[in-house]
């Protein structure tokens, strides 16, 4: 499969059809203020990984907030939100946000956005500055509260550590209702990067939705890169852990480089046939990553050729929905120096495997604030296959809004 020209795939798929789950949230906003609350628990017969043990994918250097799903009732997330207009053309929207954990993890709240945004319509131009959430993949930033499923995607936590928040700022132009066009600067403290004046990172995206007799249709393309200097794993040192204590980790291992992003992502809703509506979501990236990684005493070069691929698919009747979830990374390192041998094995770099995971959901949308969600998952991310088992209630509510 390495063989594909994504490049390709790419340019036909836009000159087809292009867009993203973004277009769910609007850009233009029709009232002038409001204050929303969201949270989703939910309780997972066992752990990705045994107690106080690292996760990590073998393969990968992992970062981020992609820490692992604990055995028990834990809190996925909560938030609480809310917007005002300034003015006609202006406005703030902010969004306090945490993240628990089993195994007694104290939750942290955290600024998660906060976002200025001003439109100039004549030029079908808007720009958002501030502390943002990513725009140029449906799956880069994980909120269980708002998304499908409970568990973040697996190419979300091996490719940009499940949450990509970060200070920049975005330009956006949309010359019609189909088309939108974007532009996002990034500060680098968000993995893959890191921030300074030898770090940062930038991506671009195009996305189209059109419908169709009925028929919803969407795709888009992104290219993102990012420069790193010195990163290492963070998500278990003092701020990352929520309250669990870690032994440290057997090396503190660390990159510096560069890792370009091509992805692909593609959506379909049908009409209600007979109350029964389908849904397709799918999503490729290709990950490549050049040069050096290394520890205290050692370094060895480092070229990395990834391929993800995400894929859900849904039946919706009435108030359920029944989905199915593949997901699928095929991993190619190049390791190379005198040291390649004895770091590759210590940064968990050798690895002929392919990560999978599969998942099977039923959703049931009690009311418009609560939901229930009961899955089963089959992971194969690890040498160990396991499998587990999780009950989830979704809540959602507007405090307070107006025009």
């Amino acid at each position: 499969m390495k063989s594909i020209n994504l490049r390709t795939i790419l340019a036909a798929g836009v000159s087809f059809f292009s867009a993203t789950s973004v277009w769910a949230h609007g850009d233009m906003l029709t009232e002038r203020y409001q204050i929303w609350g969201a949270a989703s628990l939910t309780g997972y017969s066992n752990s990705v990984v045994a107690k106080n043990e690292y996760w990590r994918i073998p393969g990968l250097l992992m970062g981020g907030e992609a820490l692992p799903i604990s055995s028990g009732v834990q809190l996925d997330d909560a938030y609480l939100g809310g917007f005002t207009r300034l003015s006609d053309q202006a406005s703030v929207s902010a969004k306090l946000g945490i993240h628990g954990g089993g195994d007694g993890h104290a939750a942290t709240p955290a600024l998660m956005q906060l976002q200025y945004a001003y439109q100039l319509p004549q030029y079908d131009l808007t720009l958002d500055a501030g502390l943002l959430e990513a725009q140029f993949s449906p799956i880069a930033t994980h909120h269980a509260s708002f998304a499908l499923f409970s568990e973040a995607a697996l190419m979300a936590d091996a490719f940009w550590g499940r949450g990509y928040h970060d200070k920049g700022a975005r330009l956006k132009w949309q010359p019609s209702s189909h088309w939108k066009f974007g532009l996002e600067y990034w500060n680098g403290e968000a993995f893959p990067a890191t921030s300074g004046e030898k770090g940062g990172a930038r991506d671009v995206f195009v996305q189209y939705q059109v419908t169709l007799q009925d028929w919803w249709l969407h795709a888009g393309s992104y290219v993102h890169q990012s420069k790193a200097f010195q990163r290492g794993d963070a998500r278990y040192t003092t701020g990352h852990t929520h309250g669990t204590v870690f032994s440290p980790l057997p090396d503190d291992v660390r990159f510096s480089g560069d890792s370009d992003l091509i992805g692909l992502s593609l959506g379909m809703r049908t009409p209600s046939f007979s109350g029964m509506r389908v849904k397709v979501d799918y999503e490729v990236a290709s990950l490549k990553a050049k040069g050096s990684v290394f520890d205290s005493t050692r370094s060895m070069d480092y070229e990395a050729n990834h391929l993800g691929h995400y894929l859900t698919s849904s039946v919706e009747y009435d108030q359920h929905q029944l989905s199915y979830r593949y997901e699928r990374i095929s991993l190619e390192n190049t390791l190379t120096g005198t040291s390649a041998t004895i770091l590759g094995d210590s940064a968990n770099l050798v690895s002929s495997d392919s990560p999978i995971r599969q998942t099977i959901q039923w959703h049931w949308q009690v009311s418009d604030g609560f939901a229930w969600r009961v899955a089963m998952t089959q992971d194969q991310s690890l040498p160990e296959k396991s499998q587990r088992y999780s009950v989830g209630l979704v809540w959602k509510e507007t405090f307070l809004s107006g025009r």
